[in-house]
């Protein structure tokens, strides 16, 4: 097995905008990931690194090049058929305030993933008191928008 949990090989993303012509968002990243480490992408406002981590997650098609997961090519997988593999995978945005509806309860922003995930009611539960302990945040704060 590669000390690699992932690479990104000539990975392009590329939008077409009618009578503007297209917009190269990624244009060529090569990048690897060792196994147990963390990685930041920094750069301008607009240069693609929100767009980079799409691509990489899958939340958006390529349009060239290869993502590659813990040595399985996910590059043109149908979403569905690689969920397994996306749950090893973490992308946190730049700006941490906006990651929350603020129209939602912090309970159901907390508690859906788990069920997308296939967790039972008691799994969820467990989950919720550590991710709340681990921030120093009571049962409380869930009814919270």
């Amino acid at each position: 097995m590669s000390d690699y949990c992932m690479q990104v090989k000539g990975l392009k993303k590329y939008y077409s905008f009618r009578n503007k012509g297209m917009l190269k968002a990624v244009d060529g990243v090569d990048m690897s990931v060792c196994r147990g480490s963390l990685v930041g992408v920094v750069g301008e406002s607009g240069c693609g690194k929100s767009t980079l981590g799409k691509c990489m997650m899958r939340l958006v098609d390529i349009t060239e090049g290869q993502v590659i997961f813990e040595g399985k090519d996910i590059s043109r997988q149908p979403r569905k058929s690689i969920l397994t593999q996306l749950r090893g995978m973490q992308m946190i945005f730049q700006n941490p305030y906006s990651s929350f509806n603020p129209k939602l309860k912090l309970s159901y922003s907390i508690t859906e993933p788990c069920r997308l995930y296939g967790m039972d009611r008691q799994k969820t539960d467990a989950r919720v008191d550590k991710l709340l302990s681990h921030v120093s945040l009571t049962r409380r704060e869930l009814n919270r928008f």
